[in-house]
């Protein structure tokens, strides 16, 4: 509450390696067509938009927005956990806006013989062997079949 003296200030470093080359995340990020649901059911179904560095710098464009660009070599990597965290799949080049996990491919990578209690999903876009500064990431609880959180969801 006032003005701190210069010299008190502390020094503070952050390193932007090559941040202004680096692709736009993807916006418009929904799972299943929502945008961040408490929970789902059934397989899941990834979606997200394009965004294009260079097409937006002189333009706001929203997260909800949709496609703009891409720009020229962006493909994209999605990445999805189990529920211990451990990296179950990996979707590399993608050029399109949208990937489907099966709830069949989810049990077959889970090793447990059933889904798991939740997913944590990062999408990265990738141009020029450059990540994206930030990504996409969310996780979602699942509800699949009878049972499964029987309580917690019970009559939604």
């Amino acid at each position: 509450m006032g003005t701190l003296p210069i010299d008190d200030a502390p020094a503070d470093e952050l390193l932007m390696i090559q941040r202004w080359r680096r692709p736009y995340p993807p916006g418009k990020f929904r799972l299943n067509t929502e945008a961040y649901p408490a929970f789902i059911t059934g397989p899941l179904a990834i979606a997200w938009a394009h965004r294009d560095r260079i097409a937006q710098q002189l333009v706001y464009y929203s997260q909800d927005a949709d496609s703009m660009g891409p720009e020229a070599g962006t493909t994209y990597r999605v990445c999805i956990y189990d529920e211990n965290g451990d990296l179950q799949k990996t979707a590399s080049g993608e050029t399109g806006t949208s990937y489907s996990y099966s709830l069949a491919d989810e049990i077959t990578d889970s090793g447990m013989d059933r889904p798991n209690e939740r997913l944590r999903v990062t999408i990265t876009s990738v141009r020029d062997g450059l990540d994206s500064w930030q990504a996409q990431d969310f996780t979602i609880e699942e509800c699949r079949g009878y049972g499964m959180f029987y309580g917690g969801h019970y009559g939604e």
